[in-house]
């Protein structure tokens, strides 16, 4: 094999943890790709309004000017960009989302204090996440090779146990383990082999505890990440408490009371395409199982045929039989989901959390996931973001269980755009 065959060879390697079907798909982007991208952004972002602001508001200027340069140092030190062969795209949008408050809030404060207009700063912000958002979301790329994985998951209290999860949700052939012996750690050998598999522009996945201040020191080498910072890796030892709850119950209903006072003209379009595709009823209602095993309705918008089992298996495509015209274009833009914006506003739902399941499949819960029941479920997720959300919720419970020790505004808002940007695409 020739080295061009090699290197095609390895560009074609499958990304497992990234949105389907993007415009970036095709393209190997690796760390300092994907770095220079965003520098790219932030330039074609900030240089004009620093440039438009230099003689109207010299003050505003000057503070978006050092925004610039804090959202470059900020995103070059963290794992913002880092880590995106094993991170989902809501994770990378949390990170951002906690880089714009640390930039954005200084320079809406200092052009308040100085008199200035306050919407410069709002405005550049706002494009600014939306273009690294929109990076995240469409421009991941395949990896440029592989992913090590330095350590095992077990010792870690993770979401993710075993080797056989890292492998389903990586990738077999895209995954190549490192075994590390814990009464022969060699750290020297071990920096070696890391600075190796980084110059040939592999993410290094640092599992193995005794290893983690050697990784953190080797980040500027390239793309080395450690399980904190992977949801579906971090520990699980210290899981949200009541108050974030409160937080999230009233964040969580004040946007379903926004989104259904602005989205009602596309809800009474919605139900007219419905009742004029079959004449048969615009909604559909189904008992599901919530907090703590409560039992309650969810609704929906129907898109299946009136003939159609009520509680029977869930389509796995467009093409399934019982799925109606207007029924495939709602579910790919899950649109079908929008009535459930009233089960949030009635406290039995949140717009983020564990689907809710039907009572029959609950009954069959195993220990593990009865976990689930312990929050209030939601209309997305990270399994709505994840390259398994074609597959049936159960059989990935990973996801939910990470998300509820994790969970956060932070990461709920994360989760709403990223829902929201993967909206068109198969299974979202």
């Amino acid at each position: 094999m020739t080295g061009a065959q090699m290197t095609r060879a390895v560009q074609s390697l499958p990304l497992a943890v990234r949105p389907r079907r993007n415009f970036g798909a095709s393209l190997p982007f690796g760390y300092w790709k994907r770095r220079r991208m965003a520098v790219a952004l932030l330039m074609l972002t900030h240089i004009p309004v620093i440039a438009w602001a230099a003689h109207r508001a010299p003050v505003v200027s000057f503070a978006l000017s050092a925004g610039f340069f804090a959202w470059i140092w900020t995103l070059a030190r963290t794992r913002a960009l880092r880590g995106w062969s094993v991170r989902l795209p809501a994770e990378v949008i949390a990170d951002q989302l906690r880089v714009l408050l640390l930039v954005g809030l200084p320079a809406c404060t200092l052009a308040w204090a100085t008199g200035e207009p306050v919407w410069l700063p709002l405005f550049l912000q706002a494009i600014t996440f939306a273009a690294l958002a929109g990076q995240a979301l469409f421009f991941r790329g395949k990896p440029a090779s592989w992913v090590r994985i330095l350590g095992s998951p077990s010792n870690l209290g993770a979401a993710v146990g075993t080797f056989d999860q890292c492998l389903d949700l990586l990738g077999h052939a895209g995954c190549r383990f490192a075994p590390f012996r814990a009464d022969r750690p060699e750290p020297e050998a071990w920096e070696r082999r890391i600075r190796a598999w980084l110059e040939r522009g592999e993410t290094v996945l640092v599992l193995e505890p005794q290893l983690r201040d050697m990784a953190l020191r080797l980040r500027p080498a390239g793309d080395v990440i450690i399980g904190d910072d992977c949801l579906l890796f971090a520990s699980m030892a210290r899981p949200a408490g009541p108050i974030t709850n409160m937080i999230l119950d009233w964040l969580n209903r004040a946007i379903a009371f926004v989104a259904t006072l602005t989205m009602w003209p596309l809800v009474l379009g919605v139900a007219a395409l419905i009742k004029l595709d079959d004449g048969g009823p615009v909604f559909f209602s189904q008992e599901r199982v919530g907090l703590h095993g409560a039992i309650f309705t969810v609704y929906k918008f129907r898109t299946m045929s009136v003939q159609a089992d009520k509680y029977g298996e869930s389509p796995r495509g467009d093409f399934d039989p019982r799925v109606t015209r207007v029924g495939r274009w709602m579910r790919r833009l899950s649109l079908d989901e929008f009535p459930q914006l009233v089960n949030v506003l009635l406290g039995q739902m949140r717009l983020v959390g564990p689907r809710p399941e039907m009572p029959f499949i609950v009954e069959d819960y195993d220990q593990r996931q009865q976990q689930r029941l312990t929050v209030k479920p939601g209309i997305t997720g990270l399994w709505q973001v994840s390259p398994h959300r074609n597959d049936p919720i159960h059989e990935h419970i990973e996801y939910d269980l990470a998300y509820i020790a994790h969970r956060g505004p932070i990461l709920d808002l994360a989760l709403i755009i990223a829902t929201l940007g993967l909206a068109n695409r198969s299974g979202a």
